[in-house]
């Protein structure tokens, strides 16, 4: 027997990714984000999908790494001698 996989609407994908609708329809132009399906003009999710998605771009930090504001901050705050 085959399993029916939960769907999500385009709102309910959003709030799921806490992304806005635009965010959405850009990555979906750019062939980008979470697999989609269309049915007619309607554009939906599945939750699998969207939590395979959120998992594939999980980033576990190295010790000793500095990324992104820690490393502007750290950069900033060296002393001079």
């Amino acid at each position: 027997m085959q399993t029916i996989a939960a769907v999500l609407t385009q709102t309910q994908a959003a709030r799921f990714l806490n992304r806005s609708l635009r965010t959405l329809a850009l990555w979906r132009e750019k062939g980008y984000g979470p697999p989609f399906l269309r049915i007619g003009s309607a554009v939906m999710y599945q939750i699998e999908d969207l939590r395979s998605f959120l998992e594939s771009n999980r980033v576990v930090p190295q010790a000793g790494e500095l990324r992104g504001e820690e490393h502007t901050r750290a950069r900033h705050h060296r002393r001079s001698f």
